[in-house]
């Protein structure tokens, strides 16, 4: 069975601007119709997401900006991992450990043009991540930290009605550590784990990141 979330759309948008910042919770959307079916899926090989994270005892390094050159098509699919580009059950469960992924790769990396790339103008949760990390960089701020572990084995999910589809997964957030200019450590994100609501929309090249929310698991 698919996944039909429907006109629940904006209602995912409106939570997702909550879960964009670090360690704050927005609400999954419940209701569905249909109970989805299970995705058997290797975790995904994830191409680039993560640069060396700067020293508690030194001045951070700053990586390129936002603003930086967009990415090409051709290079943009060449960070995509080869097993999340097709439409397709795992394709999307893939993709969307990917973009999740990359969405908190880019506070690391202080470098957001392939999570650009992937997300869509209408993402409320992409708007947010890049607010945050413009906020960081105009702070000069920087982030130290491991990447998010998505759990694809237990991904649910399916195509919906309108041509997007929907992918419900356990995601769990390591610690963050906030540097100030110096270096010194100005705050902590504790770790945690959220069930994570992620939409996406296949297009030429692969997917599109469309919204996503999360609750507290």
């Amino acid at each position: 069975m698919s996944l039909d979330m429907g006109a629940d759309r904006g209602l995912l948008q409106t939570a997702a601007r909550a879960v964009a910042g670090f360690g704050v919770l927005a609400l999954l959307l419940s209701g569905c119709t249909d109970d989805p079916e299970p995705i058997i899926s290797t975790t995904p090989t994830f191409a680039e997401t993560t640069s060396p994270t700067p020293s508690a005892s030194a001045s951070p390094t700053p990586s390129p900006s936002p603003s930086a050159t967009a990415l090409t098509e051709a290079e943009v699919l060449a960070q995509i991992p080869e097993d999340a580009r097709n439409e397709s059950l795992a394709g999307a469960v893939n993709f969307a450990a990917f973009a999740l992924v990359e969405s908190q790769a880019i506070v690391f990396t202080r470098n957001s043009v392939l999570f650009e790339a992937i997300a869509s103008s209408e993402c409320e949760f992409c708007e947010a991540r890049l607010e945050t990390l413009d906020a960081m960089l105009a702070a000069d701020e920087t982030a130290n930290g491991d990447d998010l572990v998505v759990l694809t084995e237990s991904a649910l999910g399916g195509p919906q009605a309108d041509g997007t589809w929907v992918i419900d997964v356990p995601v769990t957030v390591p610690q963050v550590d906030v540097l100030s200019a110096t270096g010194e450590v100005t705050r902590t994100i504790e770790p945690a784990q959220y069930n994570a609501r992620v939409l996406l929309r296949p297009t030429d090249l692969a997917w599109e990141l469309s919204e996503v929310s999360a609750e507290a698991a």
